[in-house]
């Protein structure tokens, strides 16, 4: 009965080992349930594929989905850890993250490659020759490497230009059934107002589902919603493929995603409501159609998603989501005519178009932006303000935080009291409110510091002078002959860990680092390290600033 109720889960989810609906194989041999999806929203971008659940746990069999050939094998501390790219007759590339390990042929390629270049990081490109494979053929293991939160297989295929990811589910590479609608988590109207050439805007009101009392909104507003799709099998949050915006039955915006390019993810921060991710972490589509907006081709839209009302009368919004099988979730709401815009206008002298590039010189400071920006047009605002904390500079609010930016640009700060004998030390540095300052790369020449400005925000001229930390995992050398292998956390608490070396009787060995648990370890190889001898390991661990720190020890195993 177990065993029965198991394989109707898996074809229900519409994976076959045996071949599926586009003559693909599934990745892993279990029950397919997914923690994440193609489209699903993240930080700065979409999921690009499939996060295969595994129970939690690291080892589970990686098979490839189709005949072809490994093209690329990577190993990082980041990213996807331990990648497997196999490249299909086709011309797609079919990609496996976060492995925890690689099949033994080629777990022997990457460990000659990580010594002679004496690196844990390696990016090993293949010709179609050297690791050939076959439908269904084994090439590692499930794992949690690089940036992964808990043990999953990430899949994805990207198309045969490179151009982006293909959806797997709707290309029908798998055949797939799911009667579960999504779900709408919050729907949020806010106000309109670009009558100064400027678009100003505020929250008017937040809800968890429908409303039946008629909302009071200005003349012209837009909605931003978060939604989920949600599977049988799974709690994963999953993504959601179209989004609808109705005013009285007509259709004021839809997106619906498609097979996205990476050149129009580049605009993602355009598409969702950026100010609220700045602010709660939530990940919300909006109605309103900005001029940067990369995504034309998977928008339909009525004055570019902005509900405009010219009477008193009680009017329909309805608020539809879907997801790839059709399932539809949607919110109703009444909304009136009520109240005004902002009134706190800005000149429209002072704004930036949007596709204009921009620079901005001071005593202290230069900002410079290249063309195109920005999303929509801006008045750019730097100031000095006045923070508690030691730095090396004024400390300057470079504009809003909580507007996008596409392109970075360059920030140039003047030190002021910085020793000579700090300046390769210095850095610039972000100033959260509470006055903390985060990392963000550059150079001192000539008086300042100079680097790139990715984001709007507080940024400061400051300093790291400290060398990471290092602190042994293992109590003791007989811990090191039990295990066979020894581990340390190491951590730097300002610029990062640059990079690390460890030798063993002055020879490099390989140590491995998982970035995101500030773990190293070392395991110890009788073909490098003899046993039955006393050793000497030197472990240096280097910040981006150049600090350094050593780590000796003695042992015998």
């Amino acid at each position: 009965m177990f065993r029965l109720l198991i394989f109707t889960l898996y074809m229900a989810m519409g994976f076959s080992q045996d071949g599926g609906v586009g003559e693909k194989s599934s990745p892993l041999n279990i029950p397919a349930s997914f923690a994440g999806t193609y489209g699903e929203l993240r930080s700065g971008r979409f999921h690009a594929g499939l996060d295969f659940r595994v129970g939690g746990v690291v080892g589970e069999p990686i098979y490839s989905i189709d005949d072809g050939y490994i093209s690329r094998v990577t190993v990082s501390s980041t990213g996807y850890g331990n990648g497997l790219y196999i490249t299909h007759p086709d011309g797609t590339t079919s990609i496996y993250g976060h492995m925890h390990n690689f099949s033994p042929e080629i777990a022997r390629l990457v460990k000659e490659r990580q010594y002679e270049t004496e690196s844990f990081n390696v990016n090993i490109v293949l010709d179609s020759d050297v690791f050939p494979v076959q439908r269904g053929d084994y090439i590692g293991n499930v794992g949690n490497s690089g940036s992964s939160a808990a043990p999953h297989l990430h899949f994805e295929v990207r198309q045969p230009d490179g151009s982006g990811p293909v959806n797997v589910i709707s290309a029908g590479y798998f055949e797939h059934r799911d009667d579960v609608p999504p779900e709408i988590r919050r729907v949020n109207f806010y106000s309109y107002e670009d009558s100064t050439g400027l678009v100003q805007s505020e929250l008017i009101k937040s809800f968890r589902g429908s409303s039946s009392k008629p909302l009071r909104v200005s003349d012209k507003f837009y909605v931003a919603v978060d939604a989920i799709d949600r599977q049988r099998g799974t709690p994963g949050k999953l993504g959601i493929e179209a989004y609808e915006f109705f005013l009285d039955g007509e259709s004021v915006y839809r997106f619906e995603l498609g097979d996205y390019t990476y050149k129009e993810q580049e605009t993602f921060n355009s598409l969702i409501d950026y100010r609220e991710m700045v602010r709660s972490g939530a990940v919300l589509v909006k109605s309103l159609v900005e001029p940067g907006n990369g995504f034309t081709s998977k928008i339909t839209s009525a004055n570019n998603g902005v509900f405009c009302l010219d009477d008193e009368d009680v009017h329909q919004v309805k608020v539809v989501v879907e997801d790839l099988d059709g399932n539809k979730k949607v919110a109703n709401f009444k909304v009136k005519r009520g109240i005004n815009a902002s009134e706190d206008t800005l000149k429209y002298e002072r704004a930036l178009p949007w596709f204009a590039p921009y620079a901005f010189a001071r005593k202290g400071v230069k900002v410079s932006l290249p063309v195109m920006s920005l999303f929509r047009s801006e008045s750019i605002e730097i100031d000095t303000v006045d923070v508690c904390g030691e730095f090396y500079s004024k400390v300057w609010q470079v504009h809003n935080p909580e507007v996008p930016m596409k392109s970075a640009g360059r920030i140039s700060i003047e030190v002021e009291n910085l020793p000579d004998s700090l300046r390769s030390k210095a850095f610039l540095g972000y100033v959260s409110e509470s006055g903390k300052v985060s990392y963000c790369g550059g150079q001192y020449s000539d008086g300042v510091v100079s680097g790139r400005l990715s984001s709007f925000g507080r940024y400061c001229v400051s300093v790291d002078t400290l060398g990471p930390k290092i602190q042994p995992r293992f109590t003791s050398a007989a811990a090191i002959r039990r295990g066979g292998q020894m581990s340390f956390t190491i951590k730097d608490d300002m610029s990062g860990i640059g990079n690390f070396r460890a030798e063993i009787d002055g020879k490099w060995v390989l140590a491995q680092f998982d970035r995101k648990y500030h773990k190293l370890w070392i395991v110890l190889d009788e073909e490098k390290v003899a046993r039955g001898c006393q050793h000497e390991l030197v472990l240096t661990v280097k910040d981006n600033r150049d600090n350094i720190s050593t780590f000796k020890y003695n042992f015998k195993w």
